[in-house]
């Protein structure tokens, strides 16, 4: 949940994140009007999210497809079959 929340946060027009101090930069005004909407958000508006770079690998929309290919319902490859 938090990973979607701050992704949709830093989509915003207006909005800057410095991913090394895990800031967000925007105008005080914008967070009065995104918290009364979004009021889960608060906790982003002093420290970022943590890790957010490492939740979007493991959350992200994206399906692996190719010849190494694994879903999680198969056994993992041997090394005859690499």
């Amino acid at each position: 949940m938090s990973h979607r929340a701050f992704a949709q946060l830093i989509a915003q027009t207006g909005i800057g994140w410095d991913p090394e101090k895990n800031k967000v930069y925007t105008a005080d005004s914008f967070w009065e009007s995104y918290l009364k909407k979004n009021p889960s958000a608060k906790s982003f508006r002093k420290k970022g999210l943590e890790n957010y770079e490492v939740l979007g690998e493991i959350f992200s929309n994206t399906t692996a497809s190719g010849d190494m290919y694994n879903s999680s319902r198969k056994d993992p490859p041997d090394s005859n079959t690499e």
